[in-house]
């Protein structure tokens, strides 16, 4: 595996990091326009010829070794011609278009951890908003406190109805949603179910059938797709099929979605695939996978990748997050982690 040259998870985010950034002197440059990368360890990258020849001595004994590891690597594991089963039209691929936030309309984020699902209304919506809503309405509770007035529940900040204050309440709506047919809500209580969330008792089995009612009434939703794939990978309450995980994953990446796309590269690899593994992960790259850029990044410092190709997924990379790029969102992402950061002292 990649893993036996580079820990992807250190390494891979240090290499799609600090691209941009001379080693010596920390100047920051757009990708490859003006840095020059040390050849031998293709790990780091100088703005002037001074400043690499000022950084030789920190960097000898690390490029040395690198290098010998690269080159054992690359021994190794040999880019081997394509196992290529694959239907004609899967590297096809197609961006995904995403919806646009209700409240602040910009494109929905595509990290799933910054989008959330209201079931008083269906919306899906970016957390910052409900986030921001929240905020400005402790605020006005801070003033009606000291003005001895009532305090105001928490609300919907789209459709202004009130959060739901115990489980009751939340599968009150939640059952409202569900009978108007909504994919998004199926997902929603088959992921429920999945984790024995919202009050509902932990049962693979429900959440699995939940889930193939998602897909029959949304055929193209890429997180329903991705969410039975993990099913099947799991053996959550179904016999475990990798053939079948990876059908839906192929489903997943056809429609656009980058985590089906970036599973389809690591299934690949595990066959030892590496060529398809590598194309998988480029799409997935370029259509906002973060993990799969780490992968791309090194296996462009062992050769496996060519500098326009990983420089034209690193920019598609940057252009996908700045479209749903907004100073909300990024405080809402500061926040959050100080949030966890609390939490695990």
């Amino acid at each position: 595996m990649i893993e036996n040259l580079v820990d992807t998870n250190v390494e891979g985010k240090m290499l799609v990091e600090n691209l941009t950034r001379c080693a010596k002197c920390n100047k920051t440059s757009e990708p490859f326009e003006q840095l020059k990368m040390c050849t031998d360890c293709r790990s780091v990258w100088y703005c002037t010829v001074d400043c690499q020849k000022a950084h030789r001595p920190l960097h000898k004994k690390y490029c040395k070794q690198a290098k010998m590891l690269i080159k054992t690597f690359k021994d190794v594991n040999s880019i081997n011609a394509d196992n290529d089963d694959d239907d004609d039209n899967l590297f096809d691929f197609k961006l995904l278009t995403m919806d646009d936030c209700p409240i602040c309309l910009i494109p929905l984020p595509i990290t799933k951890s910054e989008v959330m699902y209201k079931v008083c209304c269906g919306q899906v919506m970016c957390a910052s908003c409900q986030c921001e809503a929240d905020r400005t309405l402790s605020e006005t509770n801070n003033k009606r406190t000291r003005a001895d007035q009532p305090q105001l529940y928490s609300h919907c900040a789209y459709c202004g109805q009130i959060d739901p204050r115990s489980d009751e309440e939340e599968l009150k709506y939640l059952k409202k949603r569900l009978e108007q047919n909504d994919a998004e809500a199926f997902l929603y209580a088959s992921r429920a179910h999945m984790l024995g969330q919202c009050g509902l008792p932990k049962n693979p089995q429900k959440g699995f059938e939940l889930c193939q009612k998602a897909i029959e009434i949304e055929p193209c939703n890429t997180d329903a797709h991705s969410l039975i794939a993990r099913y099947y990978e799991d053996g959550l309450s179904v016999q475990k099929s990798i053939t079948k995980a990876r059908h839906h994953d192929v489903l997943g990446a056809k429609a656009g979605d980058y985590h089906s796309r970036y599973n389809l590269g690591c299934f690949e690899y595990g066959r030892g695939n590496r060529s398809l593994a590598i194309k998988h992960w480029l799409i997935a790259a370029t259509i906002g996978q973060t993990q799969a850029l780490r992968y791309i990044a090194c296996e462009y410092k062992i050769g496996g990748v060519s500098k326009n190709r990983y420089k034209n997924a690193i920019l598609n990379y940057r252009k996908i997050y700045k479209a749903c790029w907004s100073e909300q969102r990024e405080r809402f992402k500061m926040e959050h982690a100080r949030l966890i950061l609390s939490n695990d002292e």
